[in-house]
């Protein structure tokens, strides 16, 4: 039998026994039982869980850095047929590409995501020739200033380029999905679209925002075999806070010391892949207190 199975079997004996001696009054106890049942299950197929994206076309947007970078790199070598890097600066896209290990595989596109109908226009003209896959919503940009400090024009910004450039990728590719009832949807969102944050009003409202949108969307496609994940990363050694946006749109420029202390970029990526090999609908990505995070909030 598989420890899948032992472990059903084990949740049922318990379970029968515990009816036997507590007339189900000690409800605390049967709960109890069910939630370590569950965790041992997942926590089995997570370490036991094979990564493999053979034969796969991918769409990886802020594919130029940081995480999109690496899950670029991971994907290549786990078997992916192509991967599709998009991002504003080419430059950076092609040393990607070279640094990839089969740059044959590897396709660029220039896409700034600040632009959501250029996005739109440009994918839907991507995906009348690519079937893809898997679509990776990853590209994004931080905020590190105080709601009343920010232009409007960077509220409207930080609104684009975190969700409705993704939505509009995701507009784009939807219709080839459907069409071959098949494919899945990943929006790389932030622990900031859990718990809201001082100093990332726009950055929060963008994840919450993309987070409500993937949950809504993945209703009405899963009935034509379209999975839509989301994962929620905590602090990621990236470039992401010395690339976040001030009050008058210009770059904060420092590495914030949590972002210093972050999960490696490559562990991030695997972690990521592992999610996406799953299924896992809503994935939260980091340790005990981020894990807590969706019971937690800020007064």
């Amino acid at each position: 039998m598989s420890g899948k199975g032992n472990l059903l079997g084990l949740f049922i004996f318990v379970g029968v026994q515990t009816y036997k001696q507590y007339k189900w009054k000690n409800a605390f106890v049967l709960g109890l039982l069910i939630f370590v049942v569950v965790q041992a299950i997942r926590t089995f197929r997570w370490n036991h869980v094979k990564l493999n994206f053979a034969g796969k076309t991918v769409f990886i947007s802020g594919g130029s850095s940081g995480l999109g970078e690496e899950m670029c790199k991971q994907m290549i070598r786990l078997g992916a047929k192509k991967i599709i890097i998009a991002a504003r600066r080419v430059d950076e896209l092609e040393r990607v590409k070279r640094e990839s290990g089969a740059p044959e595989k590897v396709q660029v596109l220039q896409l700034d995501l600040s632009q959501p109908h250029d996005v739109l226009e440009k994918c839907t003209s991507l995906f009348a020739n690519e079937k893809v896959d898997i679509l990776v919503n990853n590209g994004g940009i931080s905020q590190r200033d105080c709601f009343e400090d920010l232009g409007f024009d960077v509220c409207q910004k930080m609104m684009n380029v975190n969700c409705l450039s993704h939505i509009a990728v995701i507009k784009a590719c939807l219709p080839g999905m459907m069409e071959r009832k098949q494919g899945k949807i990943v929006n790389i969102l932030s622990g900031s679209g859990i718990v809201a944050l001082p100093m990332r009003t726009m950055y929060s409202s963008s994840k919450f925002a993309l987070s409500g949108f993937g949950k809504a969307l993945r209703a009405e496609v899963k009935p034509h075999g379209i999975s839509v994940i989301q994962t929620y990363p905590d602090y990621i050694r990236t470039n992401i806070s010395a690339n976040a946006m001030t009050g008058d749109g210009t770059k904060f420029g420092k590495l914030d010391p949590n972002i210093a202390k972050g999960m490696a970029c490559d562990e991030a990526a695997s972690q990521t892949l592992k999610a996406i090999q799953l299924n896992i609908s809503e994935f939260i990505l980091g340790g005990f207190i981020m894990q807590m995070a969706p019971y937690l909030s800020v007064s």
